[in-house]
Protein backbone atom coordinates (compact mmCIF):
# COMPACT_ATOMS: atom_id res chain seq x y z
CA UNK A 1 0.00 0.00 0.00
CA UNK A 2 0.97 3.62 -0.57
CA UNK A 3 2.42 5.87 2.10
CA UNK A 4 -0.10 8.13 1.33
CA UNK A 5 -3.53 8.09 1.78
CA UNK A 6 -5.44 6.17 -1.16
CA UNK A 7 -9.13 7.22 0.06
CA UNK A 8 -10.36 10.44 1.50
CA UNK A 9 -13.89 9.95 2.59
CA UNK A 10 -15.73 12.77 4.40
CA UNK A 11 -18.93 12.61 6.09
CA UNK A 12 -19.95 16.56 5.06
CA UNK A 13 -21.30 16.64 1.98
CA UNK A 14 -18.40 19.08 0.18
CA UNK A 15 -15.95 15.74 0.09
CA UNK A 16 -12.12 17.95 -0.24
CA UNK A 17 -9.35 15.99 -2.39
CA UNK A 18 -6.57 16.79 0.33
CA UNK A 19 -3.20 16.58 -1.55
CA UNK A 20 -1.31 12.86 -1.94
CA UNK A 21 -4.98 11.66 -1.90
CA UNK A 22 -5.55 8.83 -4.69
CA UNK A 23 -9.04 8.87 -4.40
CA UNK A 24 -11.93 10.50 -3.17
CA UNK A 25 -15.70 9.18 -3.03
CA UNK A 26 -18.15 12.25 -3.20
CA UNK A 27 -21.46 11.92 -2.24
CA UNK A 28 -23.92 12.98 -5.32
CA UNK A 29 -26.89 14.30 -3.10
CA UNK A 30 -28.95 13.00 -6.10
CA UNK A 31 -31.22 10.17 -6.96
CA UNK A 32 -29.07 8.07 -9.58
CA UNK A 33 -30.06 4.57 -11.38
CA UNK A 34 -28.99 3.27 -14.68
CA UNK A 35 -30.53 1.19 -16.76
CA UNK A 36 -29.51 -1.85 -19.77
CA UNK A 37 -31.72 -3.65 -21.91
CA UNK A 38 -34.77 -1.87 -20.80
CA UNK A 39 -34.55 -3.00 -17.04
CA UNK A 40 -33.36 -0.93 -13.93
CA UNK A 41 -30.27 -2.32 -12.70
CA UNK A 42 -28.76 0.12 -10.41
CA UNK A 43 -31.15 2.79 -8.24
CA UNK A 44 -29.90 4.45 -5.28
CA UNK A 45 -30.11 8.14 -3.67
CA UNK A 46 -26.39 6.70 -1.87
CA UNK A 47 -24.56 6.61 -4.71
CA UNK A 48 -21.25 7.86 -4.80
CA UNK A 49 -18.95 9.22 -7.16
CA UNK A 50 -15.20 7.40 -7.27
CA UNK A 51 -13.02 10.63 -8.25
CA UNK A 52 -9.57 8.95 -9.08
CA UNK A 53 -6.12 10.97 -9.27
CA UNK A 54 -3.59 9.05 -11.15
CA UNK A 55 -1.14 9.77 -13.55
CA UNK A 56 -2.23 10.56 -16.76
CA UNK A 57 0.65 8.11 -18.70
CA UNK A 58 -0.93 4.92 -16.56
CA UNK A 59 -4.11 5.94 -17.75
CA UNK A 60 -3.34 6.35 -21.13
CA UNK A 61 -1.47 2.93 -21.14
CA UNK A 62 -4.81 0.83 -19.58
CA UNK A 63 -7.08 2.37 -22.39
CA UNK A 64 -5.56 1.83 -24.88
CA UNK A 65 -5.00 -1.64 -23.64
CA UNK A 66 -9.11 -1.52 -23.48
CA UNK A 67 -9.23 -1.84 -19.65
CA UNK A 68 -10.90 1.03 -19.18
CA UNK A 69 -13.12 3.47 -20.59
CA UNK A 70 -13.47 6.16 -18.13
CA UNK A 71 -12.96 4.64 -14.57
CA UNK A 72 -11.79 8.29 -13.50
CA UNK A 73 -14.67 9.28 -12.36
CA UNK A 74 -17.51 6.41 -11.91
CA UNK A 75 -20.67 5.73 -9.80
CA UNK A 76 -20.47 3.62 -7.08
CA UNK A 77 -23.90 2.20 -6.02
CA UNK A 78 -24.21 0.67 -2.94
CA UNK A 79 -24.44 -3.35 -3.77
CA UNK A 80 -28.17 -3.16 -1.46
CA UNK A 81 -29.66 -0.77 -4.42
CA UNK A 82 -28.26 -2.86 -7.44
CA UNK A 83 -30.00 -5.86 -9.24
CA UNK A 84 -27.03 -8.05 -8.69
CA UNK A 85 -29.06 -10.63 -11.03
CA UNK A 86 -28.16 -8.61 -13.92
CA UNK A 87 -24.14 -8.59 -13.25
CA UNK A 88 -22.10 -12.27 -13.08
CA UNK A 89 -18.80 -12.63 -11.88
CA UNK A 90 -16.38 -13.69 -14.48
CA UNK A 91 -13.68 -14.76 -12.84
CA UNK A 92 -11.44 -12.05 -13.72
CA UNK A 93 -9.02 -9.80 -11.10
CA UNK A 94 -8.69 -5.79 -10.64
CA UNK A 95 -5.86 -5.48 -8.27
CA UNK A 96 -4.30 -1.80 -7.57
CA UNK A 97 -1.36 -1.36 -4.94
CA UNK A 98 -3.18 1.57 -3.53
CA UNK A 99 -6.72 -0.39 -3.36
CA UNK A 100 -6.74 -3.70 -3.19
CA UNK A 101 -8.43 -6.56 -4.52
CA UNK A 102 -11.82 -7.02 -6.81
CA UNK A 103 -13.61 -8.80 -8.97
CA UNK A 104 -14.55 -7.84 -12.22
CA UNK A 105 -18.45 -8.76 -13.27
CA UNK A 106 -20.09 -8.89 -16.55
CA UNK A 107 -23.71 -6.89 -17.22
CA UNK A 108 -25.93 -9.66 -18.58
CA UNK A 109 -29.49 -9.14 -19.66
CA UNK A 110 -31.90 -10.98 -21.86
CA UNK A 111 -28.35 -12.55 -23.39
CA UNK A 112 -26.99 -9.25 -23.98
CA UNK A 113 -23.77 -8.99 -22.62
CA UNK A 114 -20.90 -5.92 -21.57
CA UNK A 115 -17.67 -7.66 -20.35
CA UNK A 116 -16.08 -6.47 -17.79
CA UNK A 117 -18.78 -3.67 -17.14
CA UNK A 118 -18.57 -3.57 -13.17
CA UNK A 119 -16.45 -4.24 -10.40
CA UNK A 120 -16.39 -4.88 -6.41
CA UNK A 121 -13.63 -4.11 -4.53
CA UNK A 122 -14.01 -7.54 -2.46
CA UNK A 123 -10.88 -7.30 -0.59
CA UNK A 124 -10.15 -3.72 -0.37
CA UNK A 125 -7.65 -2.91 2.45
CA UNK A 126 -6.79 0.38 4.81
CA UNK A 127 -8.96 3.50 4.30
CA UNK A 128 -10.25 1.98 0.99
CA UNK A 129 -12.16 -0.68 2.80
CA UNK A 130 -15.37 0.94 2.69
CA UNK A 131 -15.52 0.18 -0.85
CA UNK A 132 -16.12 -3.46 -0.19
CA UNK A 133 -19.92 -2.62 0.41
CA UNK A 134 -20.31 -0.52 -2.96
CA UNK A 135 -20.10 -1.80 -6.79
CA UNK A 136 -18.84 0.35 -9.38
CA UNK A 137 -20.36 0.30 -13.24
CA UNK A 138 -19.15 1.83 -15.94
CA UNK A 139 -21.12 4.34 -17.44
CA UNK A 140 -20.15 3.81 -21.20
CA UNK A 141 -21.81 0.13 -20.47
CA UNK A 142 -24.99 1.20 -19.72
CA UNK A 143 -27.85 2.08 -21.99
CA UNK A 144 -28.79 5.03 -19.66
CA UNK A 145 -27.89 6.77 -17.26
CA UNK A 146 -30.42 9.27 -14.99
CA UNK A 147 -29.22 11.83 -12.18
CA UNK A 148 -32.82 12.37 -10.63
CA UNK A 149 -35.05 12.36 -14.23
CA UNK A 150 -32.47 14.07 -16.67
CA UNK A 151 -29.97 11.51 -18.53
CA UNK A 152 -26.72 12.06 -19.16
CA UNK A 153 -23.80 11.08 -20.90
CA UNK A 154 -21.77 10.14 -17.76
CA UNK A 155 -20.72 11.11 -14.38
CA UNK A 156 -18.81 14.43 -14.33
CA UNK A 157 -16.36 14.83 -11.86
CA UNK A 158 -16.59 17.55 -9.51
CA UNK A 159 -12.99 18.96 -9.25
CA UNK A 160 -13.52 18.88 -13.65
CA UNK A 161 -13.74 22.38 -15.24
CA UNK A 162 -14.65 23.50 -18.41
CA UNK A 163 -14.55 26.95 -19.57
CA UNK A 164 -13.93 28.79 -23.43
CA UNK A 165 -12.33 31.88 -23.96
CA UNK A 166 -12.62 33.89 -27.38
CA UNK A 167 -9.60 34.49 -28.73
CA UNK A 168 -7.86 37.27 -31.40
CA UNK A 169 -4.40 35.91 -32.13
CA UNK A 170 -3.94 34.48 -35.58
CA UNK A 171 -3.96 30.88 -35.82
CA UNK A 172 -3.57 28.35 -38.50
CA UNK A 173 -3.76 24.57 -38.57
CA UNK A 174 -1.52 23.24 -41.13
CA UNK A 175 -1.30 19.48 -42.22
CA UNK A 176 1.35 18.02 -44.69
CA UNK A 177 2.26 21.68 -45.04
CA UNK A 178 -1.46 22.49 -46.14
CA UNK A 179 -3.15 25.32 -44.67
CA UNK A 180 -5.92 23.37 -43.68
CA UNK A 181 -7.67 26.25 -41.00
CA UNK A 182 -6.76 30.01 -40.53
CA UNK A 183 -8.55 32.47 -38.29
CA UNK A 184 -8.20 35.68 -36.07
CA UNK A 185 -11.77 34.51 -34.56
CA UNK A 186 -10.80 31.02 -32.74
CA UNK A 187 -12.11 30.03 -28.99
CA UNK A 188 -9.86 28.16 -26.78
CA UNK A 189 -11.22 25.78 -24.76
CA UNK A 190 -9.62 24.98 -21.32
CA UNK A 191 -10.31 21.75 -19.80
CA UNK A 192 -9.06 20.29 -16.12
CA UNK A 193 -5.82 18.06 -17.06
CA UNK A 194 -5.86 18.53 -21.04
CA UNK A 195 -3.73 21.00 -23.09
CA UNK A 196 -6.04 24.12 -24.52
CA UNK A 197 -8.09 23.42 -27.36
CA UNK A 198 -8.50 25.96 -30.90
CA UNK A 199 -11.63 25.50 -32.16
CA UNK A 200 -12.38 27.19 -35.91
CA UNK A 201 -15.17 29.16 -37.24
CA UNK A 202 -16.28 26.73 -40.11
CA UNK A 203 -15.77 29.56 -42.78
CA UNK A 204 -12.50 29.83 -41.86
CA UNK A 205 -11.71 26.28 -42.80
CA UNK A 206 -10.94 24.81 -46.12
CA UNK A 207 -13.30 22.40 -46.23
CA UNK A 208 -12.63 20.15 -49.19
CA UNK A 209 -10.37 18.59 -47.02
CA UNK A 210 -12.54 17.52 -45.08
CA UNK A 211 -14.77 14.42 -44.82
CA UNK A 212 -17.51 13.32 -42.37
CA UNK A 213 -17.06 10.46 -40.51
CA UNK A 214 -19.39 8.22 -39.16
CA UNK A 215 -17.44 8.35 -35.56
CA UNK A 216 -20.02 9.91 -32.90
CA UNK A 217 -18.57 9.97 -29.65
CA UNK A 218 -20.25 11.74 -26.22
CA UNK A 219 -17.57 13.50 -23.32
CA UNK A 220 -20.05 14.37 -20.54
CA UNK A 221 -18.38 17.58 -20.17
CA UNK A 222 -19.14 18.73 -23.37
CA UNK A 223 -21.95 16.55 -25.23
CA UNK A 224 -22.32 15.05 -28.60
CA UNK A 225 -19.02 14.74 -31.01
CA UNK A 226 -18.94 14.57 -34.74
CA UNK A 227 -16.20 13.84 -36.82
CA UNK A 228 -13.99 14.45 -39.85
CA UNK A 229 -11.42 13.01 -41.91
CA UNK A 230 -8.55 15.51 -43.38
CA UNK A 231 -6.50 14.67 -46.28
CA UNK A 232 -4.30 16.55 -48.68
CA UNK A 233 -1.63 15.52 -50.77
CA UNK A 234 -0.49 13.13 -48.41
CA UNK A 235 -2.25 9.81 -46.44
CA UNK A 236 -5.65 9.98 -45.33
CA UNK A 237 -5.86 11.16 -41.33
CA UNK A 238 -8.77 9.92 -39.87
CA UNK A 239 -10.79 11.48 -37.56
CA UNK A 240 -8.18 14.31 -37.19
CA UNK A 241 -11.23 17.24 -36.40
CA UNK A 242 -14.30 17.01 -34.93
CA UNK A 243 -16.94 19.44 -33.69
CA UNK A 244 -19.90 19.50 -31.03
CA UNK A 245 -23.06 19.66 -32.13
CA UNK A 246 -25.19 20.78 -29.57
CA UNK A 247 -22.72 21.13 -26.45
CA UNK A 248 -23.41 22.06 -23.05
CA UNK A 249 -24.08 25.07 -21.63
CA UNK A 250 -20.33 25.31 -19.99
CA UNK A 251 -19.57 24.71 -23.55
CA UNK A 252 -21.89 26.58 -25.62
CA UNK A 253 -19.62 28.95 -27.19
CA UNK A 254 -17.90 26.22 -29.09
CA UNK A 255 -21.11 24.78 -30.96
CA UNK A 256 -20.60 23.85 -34.53
CA UNK A 257 -17.03 25.17 -35.06
CA UNK A 258 -14.07 22.92 -35.28
CA UNK A 259 -11.02 21.67 -33.15
CA UNK A 260 -8.26 19.53 -34.63
CA UNK A 261 -6.26 16.59 -33.15
CA UNK A 262 -2.42 18.38 -33.21
CA UNK A 263 -0.88 15.22 -31.11
CA UNK A 264 -2.21 13.41 -34.43
CA UNK A 265 -0.55 14.87 -37.00
CA UNK A 266 -1.74 18.37 -37.91
CA UNK A 267 0.36 21.41 -36.96
CA UNK A 268 -1.14 24.17 -34.37
CA UNK A 269 0.48 27.72 -35.46
CA UNK A 270 -0.03 30.47 -33.44
CA UNK A 271 0.78 34.04 -34.24
CA UNK A 272 3.38 32.38 -36.15
CA UNK A 273 4.88 30.29 -33.87
CA UNK A 274 4.92 26.53 -34.55
CA UNK A 275 3.37 24.89 -31.35
CA UNK A 276 4.87 21.28 -30.01
CA UNK A 277 2.83 18.66 -30.12
CA UNK A 278 0.80 17.83 -26.59
CA UNK A 279 0.86 14.64 -24.53
CA UNK A 280 -2.19 14.12 -23.84
CA UNK A 281 -3.86 10.87 -21.57
CA UNK A 282 -6.62 9.77 -24.20
CA UNK A 283 -5.97 7.74 -27.20
CA UNK A 284 -8.48 9.53 -30.02
CA UNK A 285 -11.94 7.22 -29.75
CA UNK A 286 -11.54 6.43 -26.14
CA UNK A 287 -15.40 7.51 -25.15
CA UNK A 288 -16.65 4.91 -27.82
CA UNK A 289 -19.43 3.12 -26.04
CA UNK A 290 -18.67 -0.54 -25.87
CA UNK A 291 -20.54 -2.97 -28.22
CA UNK A 292 -23.05 -5.39 -26.52
CA UNK A 293 -23.05 -9.27 -27.24
CA UNK A 294 -25.45 -11.50 -27.55
CA UNK A 295 -24.33 -14.81 -25.12
CA UNK A 296 -22.50 -17.72 -26.87
CA UNK A 297 -20.82 -15.10 -29.43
Amino acid sequence: MSELSPAVVKDDAFTIAFRGAYFVLHPSMRRVRGEFGGKVVADSEEAVLFVEFRDPRDRAREMTENKFWMGRCEYHWPIKDVDMSAFRANGRRRHDPRIGEGAYYDLVVDGRVITDAAWVWDAAEDDAEVLNTYIGIFSRALDGLYEEEDQITGPRNPYHAVEVRHSSRHVQVEVDGVIIADTTQSRILYETGLPPRYYFPRQDIRGQYLTRTDLRTTCPYKGECIYWSVKTEGDTRENLAWSYIHPYPNAGKIEHLISFYIERGATLIVDGQRLPAPGTPFPPGFIVKPTAKREGE
